[in-house]
């Protein structure tokens, strides 16, 4: 049987507040749920929440969250080959009925440098560049 249960709480004492934090995650066979959460002591009240749900393939990965049952979110990343991978980011909030989505890719070329692209719906467009240069050492140049 393949699978982790992980619970953590944390208690956060600010001025004149406490604070309760609780995580819970499972995972078996490649699925994923957590939930995590914040606990105002002194006025008794859930002050943030949010679940999440996901897989893991060997070259696939999904993720959906819902923060305080107002933002909705998802991601998924795909390998599609040995030298390309690509992601695609949606988000949607109740609240404001605003929608964002962002779409990624990543392109490995020789001697371990790699080239990056992302654009999203507001139109922003982000480029980088990497390269190892020896164990430990990284160089990357990213653009905006």
């Amino acid at each position: 049987m393949d699978y982790v249960t992980n619970l953590l709480s944390i208690v956060f004492v600010e001025i004149e507040r406490l604070y309760n934090h609780g995580d819970i995650f499972f995972s078996f066979t490649g699925w994923l749920c957590g939930y995590s959460l914040k606990f105002d002591s002194k006025d008794a009240k859930l002050k943030a929440n949010r679940l999440s749900l996901g897989f893991v393939g060997s070259d696939f990965v999904f993720h959906t969250n819902v923060d305080d049952g107002k933002l909705f979110g998802g991601t998924v990343y795909q390998k599609l080959g040995p030298k390309l991978e690509t992601g695609v980011q949606l988000a949607w909030s109740s609240e404001s009925n605003d929608t964002k989505f962002a779409f990624g890719c990543k392109y490995d070329l020789e001697n371990q440098a790699s080239v990056r692209a992302k654009v999203n719906n507001a139109s922003q467009i982000g480029l980088g560049y990497s390269q190892k240069l020896n164990d430990g050492e990284l160089f990357c140049c990213v653009h905006i």
